[in-house]
């Protein structure tokens, strides 16, 4: 639904399966995604596309206009089609919106996955730069990353993620729990 800011009528309203996460903005218009579907309208209110992904989703749009939804699993959508461009699986369901940064996408699905944004074609290495499931980490609440930390929540309380490269030049999570 869009609402004048003047008078606080309603402008035009768009149906959504279940509206469930809150809703993303992108250069043209708003993703929003609901129990099964994600649909993206347009400024006039126009639907641009709609993507059953099936599965309760959640969203989060990168500066360039990359479209990330976590449904189940990991898919970057086309932001003009709403087509997968690219997915990875995720170890379970989580309802939290990822996290995009201009290197990677991170996921708290219960752990927290980490991925790389691009690698070099579909025939580039895996995605994937790191993934922790030892801090159990709440699906329903997006990572936030600060200080050269990923925090979390999980079942100890506020969980920073911190990481070095070690001699293989992969990225290794540690757990500093406050």
């Amino acid at each position: 639904m869009k609402l004048s800011l003047e008078t606080g009528d309603e402008r035009w309203r768009v149906p959504v399966d279940t509206a469930y996460a809150a809703s993303v903005i992108d250069d043209d218009g708003v993703i929003q995604t609901g129990h099964q579907e994600t649909v993206a309208v347009d400024n006039s209110g126009e639907v641009r596309w709609r993507r059953d992904l099936h599965s309760r989703a959640a969203a989060a749009v990168a500066a360039d206009g990359d479209i990330y939804v976590s449904a189940g699993a990991l898919h970057e959508l086309n932001a003009e089609t709403g087509e997968t461009t690219w997915q990875a699986h995720l170890p379970s369901e989580g309802t939290a919106a990822p996290v995009v940064t201009d290197e990677d996408v991170l996921v708290a699905t219960g752990d927290v996955c980490v991925f790389r944004r691009e690698a070099g074609g579909i025939l580039g290495p895996n995605r994937e730069r790191w993934q922790n499931s030892a801090v159990h980490a709440a699906a329903y609440s997006s990572p936030v990353i600060a200080s050269g930390r990923v925090f979390v929540v999980g079942p100890m309380g506020l969980i920073a993620l911190e990481s070095e490269v070690n001699e293989l030049d992969r990225y290794v999570p540690f757990i500093r729990r406050f």
